[in-house]
């Protein structure tokens, strides 16, 4: 392991490729197209250029469109010289197939995750997906918020990607850990259910959730575009690193979590922690639902050989199941998945307090499990892990939300899942 950031990484390799695995119904894993060691997916370029992958450490699926085509991004998390590479997923072609649309530069560097959103401007104009991309940084100007927008209709029967604005955030960060927060840290975006022109970014090095309005604007030569517009910004507590943002993906009007707002939980990754959080139904604001809830075990850590990256405290992703009923959070270093169950109940004067409260912590099955992927029914949750270099997937009880594992693949520096139904 190589230190960067106060946290080990081992540096000994790079990735280069996408890989296409298979699921079965009974939580059995598989290499699609063959092989048992791995077969990276086929490329359909364009224009007889050649695709280098260097470093593919995230990639984001987006919605079908109208005629059943998805988009797929992935970028190059390196410090200079960082691309958004993107293609097209086509029902029509085999799955291990993908259609090359464009590499585009990002003056930013370390593009370390990526949103989508299909229809961003509504109307009329449909068969776009706008692209957020962030870039942590690793100096004091290079860290940011690149957007880009797939609009088929642009070029007749090809598809357009095009590059529409670049936040670059300066300046300092909370430096409450000076290994992590010395400047600003865009680490990811989400999306809340039911809201169509917002986003959440979470900025790791200052302790803060910014909040962004979607709006419509006019490029050169007449093309409608969105824009980004800060419009507001919640603060963590100091010293945490919000690593993302997950909302619940069930909220309804006959829901009691529901009723004042969407509830979400933060990842908190430099002190390991999950942050409850709302967005409110009134104002559009977010609040603070709970105190940061712990996923980490009391006794942590016990290895002085741990002790010295972040006292053993390294959050990564966080998901929800489908019913919204239970959170999923992993912890790298310690090497587990926590489950929590979204409680409520109800204080003296007849208000809704809502809190996390932990099922079970068990092993994730291999080393530095870095991305969650839940399935579609909730059924299972597959993990990857980036130094033991291999792929598990769980079974999930729905109600109790218990985890029993079902397989294991091993998967050379396995960093990001995405699930495509077939």
């Amino acid at each position: 392991f190589g230190g960067l950031g106060g946290v080990p990484h081992d540096d000994t390799k790079i990735g280069t490729s996408i890989q296409a695995i298979g699921v079965s119904k009974d939580g059995k894993l598989c290499y699609l197209g063959g092989g048992e060691t791995g077969g990276n997916v086929k490329v359909q370029q364009s224009n007889g250029e050649k695709v280098v992958l260097s470093n593919p450490s995230y990639l984001e699926v987006s919605q079908c469109d109208k005629d059943g085509k998805r988009y797929l991004c992935t970028a190059s998390e390196v410090d200079k010289g960082a691309n958004m590479y993107s293609f097209v997923v086509d029902p029509t072609k085999d799955p291990t197939t993908l259609i090359h649309l464009s590499t585009i530069p990002i003056a930013t560097s370390y593009p370390c995750h990526f949103g989508m959103i299909s229809d961003p401007l509504g109307g009329d104009v449909k068969d776009q997906v706008l692209t957020i991309v962030c870039s942590y940084g690793r100096d004091e100007d290079n860290a940011g918020v690149s957007t880009y927008l797939m609009n088929s209709k642009d070029s007749g029967d090809s598809d357009c990607v095009s590059k529409i604005q670049e936040i670059v955030y300066s300046g300092n960060g909370s430096k409450s850990n000076l290994d992590r927060q010395l400047s600003a840290h865009a680490h990811s975006t989400a999306t809340c259910p039911g809201v169509s022109n917002e986003i959440f970014m979470a900025d790791l090095g200052k302790d803060s959730i910014i909040q962004y309005q979607l709006e419509p604007s006019t490029a050169t030569g007449g093309r409608s575009v969105v824009n980004l517009k800060e419009t507001g910004k919640l603060g963590v507590p100091l010293g945490s690193g919000p690593r993302s943002l997950t909302f619940r993906p069930c909220a309804s009007d006959d829901d009691v979590f529901s009723e004042k707002g969407v509830i979400g939980v933060v990842s908190l990754e430099i002190k390991a922690s999950l942050l409850l959080v709302r967005r409110r139904v009134h104002d559009g604001c977010l609040e603070i639902l709970q105190p940061p809830v712990s996923i980490l075990p009391e006794a942590w850590p016990t290895d002085e050989t741990i002790v010295k990256f972040n006292k053993g405290r390294w959050a990564s992703d966080v998901v929800w199941s489908p019913s919204g009923k239970f959170v999923f959070a992993a912890a790298r270093l310690h090497n587990s998945i926590s489950i929590f169950e979204l409680k409520h109940n109800t204080n003296d004067d007849g208000e809704a307090e809502f809190c996390l409260e932990l099922v079970e912590r068990v092993s994730t099955g291999g080393e530095t499990p870095r991305c969650l992927c839940m399935s579609p029914e909730g059924d299972f949750l597959l993990i990857a892990h980036q130094h033991s270099h291999d792929i598990t997937c769980f079974q999930i009880d729905n109600e109790i939300g218990k985890l029993t594992l079902t397989d294991k693949l091993e998967h050379p520096l396995a960093a990001c899942l995405k699930l495509i139904p077939a």
